[in-house]
């Protein structure tokens, strides 16, 4: 019997709904509370990017191939996924923003401070770009560092990315 392989194949399937839950839940918390105070949009829009990459875990054929289940689910779920993530960054921007609280999604922020590189009186503070710019430089330091460790057969390019993939995560 292959119960190993179903286990395997289903533990990466319940992964994957729970990240699309994820997104679910957060936007039933907005439609609920009709505010995005503490949540974090860096947060929202790091997991969402990484599950838009994910999919490109399909088109270059890195992606997990199921073992039992049949394969036609794990990219139907992979883009639903995506396009629930997608619609909650969208649905965040576009209608709770307003209600967000950006002066406390500061990750990064204080490095810029304290480098002078952003005054303390500058709009720019309370910027969720120039935090997120901060954290995305940072993934992309690790991914470097990780590709000189996790070698494989790919091209550069193709094991950036993964290592890329795998620094957010």
């Amino acid at each position: 019997m292959r119960l190993g392989e179903v286990y395997l194949d289903l533990l990466i399937h319940c992964s994957d709904l729970c990240i699309a839950g994820s997104f679910v839940v957060v936007f039933l918390k907005l439609q609920k509370t009709r505010s995005a105070a503490g949540l974090s949009l860096q947060t929202i829009a790091t997991v969402v990017g990484a599950r838009v990459l994910h999919l490109i875990s399909h088109l270059i054929g890195l992606h997990y191939s199921p073992n039992v289940l049949p394969w036609f689910i794990f990219p139907t779920i992979d883009i639903l996924s995506a396009g629930a993530g997608v619609a909650l960054l969208a649905a965040f921007i576009l209608y709770y923003y307003p209600s967000y609280e950006k002066e406390k999604d500061n990750f990064g922020i204080h490095i810029f401070e304290k480098f002078e590189l952003v005054s303390k009186n500058s709009p720019l503070r309370t910027s969720p770009f120039v935090a997120a710019s901060f954290l995305y430089a940072v993934v992309a330091v690790m991914a470097m560092l990780w590709y000189f460790v996790r070698r494989s057969q790919h091209t550069f390019l193709v094991s950036y990315f993964c290592c890329y993939y795998e620094a957010m995560g």
